[in-house]
């Protein structure tokens, strides 16, 4: 009996694709299907028998993307170019699958390294620039790729909502808030713009506002089929950072282990659980969580800032002084944790060391709550 099952599935897999061009059809048509892990079987067969097919790598390498194997597309993408493919028919997706790995200094070099494109490519590649120079801490070179991409296309919406980013940033928040709004004017349902319209809001208090605006954003991804993206967990995450602040912590609970469910190790959904279970209570469980998070990563400051707040309400003075120094020192605008410590220093008797921590600082931003 076993011999027959053994028989048939060798007659299976032997009428499979088995020359590159068959290997090739059958990846190009589960890709048009959506197939993306399917098409990678494919493909990884047809290069074991030619290595050298651009094309299949080029395949590889747009499959391995879909599929969220964004370091893998990047490996593919650069065999393809140095078996001979078009450099400017590569450098967008190379750019992308970059980004999305947060290789902002690649991005960069790839662009100097890379052709200028024109036209359409020229904006994306000149958004993708701003991207990552804003995320290398240059505002002021992002903004400027971003202007420059406006002035090839000023309708642009990608353009203009990164621009409202940096202007957010830059303190400019009624500016980028027009800028969002008249995005949204264009196109009501573009997800970046209704993120970016959330996140002003939230900063600004306006949280029933800003719930609005993720959990649209939410239902666009997930019409689109798009529930696996960073830009869906971004949405999602934004979500739960404003139902903590409407103190709507059931709700918050249930979308953080949806967060989670998307990927168990990302250190923002496992300190938005803990922050949910200190607000709930239970301080032990969420150091613990907070714990793992700062060992795994140890510079994800909103971590260490959290653990300071836990150690407070644990009258652990000395750990959340640890902490919350190693926020300001690596984060220095975060004026919440800058007050918090300083309170502290207080509370500790070292007013000389409150002051000098806030030296340089508007008071303004803390109103009158330094002391207590």
């Amino acid at each position: 009996r076993y011999v027959w099952v053994s028989l048939l599935l060798l007659a299976a897999a032997c009428g499979g694709p088995s020359t590159p061009e068959e290997l090739l059809s059958a990846a190009k048509t589960a890709m048009a299907a959506g197939q993306a892990r399917t098409a990678e079987i494919h493909l990884k067969n047809l290069l074991q028998q030619q290595p050298s097919n651009v094309e299949a790598r080029v395949l590889l390498a747009q499959a391995s993307a879909g599929s969220g194997d964004l370091a893998g597309a990047e490996q593919s993408y650069r065999s393809a170019l140095e078996l001979g493919a078009a450099a400017d028919s590569v450098q967008l997706p190379l750019l992308r699958a970059l980004i999305g790995q947060g290789k902002f200094r690649e991005v960069l070099d790839q662009i100097q390294a890379g052709p200028a494109l024109s036209g359409r490519d020229r904006v994306e590649l000149l958004v993708l620039k701003g991207e990552a120079s804003v995320a290398l801490g240059a505002a002021d070179q992002g903004e400027a790729s971003f202007k420059a991409a406006l002035e090839i296309d000023p309708a642009s919406k990608e353009a203009r909502t990164q621009l409202a980013a940096v202007l957010a940033q830059t303190g400019h928040a009624d500016e980028a808030q027009r800028l969002v709004s008249a995005v949204l004017s264009d196109d009501a349902a573009f997800v970046p713009a209704l993120i970016m319209r959330g996140s002003l809001d939230f900063a600004a208090a306006r949280y029933d506002a800003a719930h609005t605006s993720f959990a649209e954003a939410l239902k666009q991804e997930e019409a689109a089929g798009h529930k696996r993206t960073q830009r869906y967990a971004l949405a999602l995450s934004q979500l739960v950072q404003t139902e903590i602040a409407q103190r709507q912590f059931d709700e918050a609970g249930k979308n953080a282990d949806a967060l989670l469910a998307l990927d168990s190790k990302s250190p923002v959904a496992r300190s938005l659980k803990a922050n949910i279970e200190m607000e709930n209570g239970d301080l032990d469980g969420a150091e613990r969580r907070l714990e793992s998070v700062v060992a795994d990563f140890p510079k994800y400051w909103p971590a260490h800032r959290l653990l300071g707040n836990i150690n407070i309400q644990q009258n652990q003075l000395g750990q959340a002084v640890m902490y919350l120094r190693n926020v300001v020192t690596n984060s220095p605008n975060d004026d919440g944790a800058r007050l918090t410590l300083a309170q502290l220093y207080v509370r500790q008797g070292s007013v000389e060391d409150a002051k000098k921590l806030l030296e340089g600082t508007s008071n303004s931003a803390f109103g009158n709550d330094l002391f207590f």
